[in-house]
């Protein structure tokens, strides 16, 4: 399994864009800066193997909150459900 992580801003209603293509995931709340700038921030985690999903989110929520990029990171992690 691979925990990926997307950071952005936080604008629209992301958990109603994530929920569309994933049905667990968490999202935090956060304060970034980007080029020096302060922007309340979001970071979604979602532990899948489905990296194309992943990918169509980041460009969704991209093309959403009209930013030049979105940031995602990748782990590689064991993961079970008990």
């Amino acid at each position: 399994m691979t925990r990926y992580r997307l950071y952005t801003e936080r604008r629209h209603n992301l958990a109603k864009i994530v929920s569309f293509y994933f049905e667990g995931f968490t999202l935090y709340k956060t304060i970034g800066y980007w080029k020096g700038i302060k922007e309340h921030g979001a970071v979604i985690e979602i532990i899948t193997d489905n990296w194309q999903k992943v990918k169509r989110l980041a460009e969704k929520i991209k093309t959403q909150n009209k930013q030049e990029t979105v940031l995602i990171t990748s782990q590689d992690i064991d993961a079970q459900l008990i």
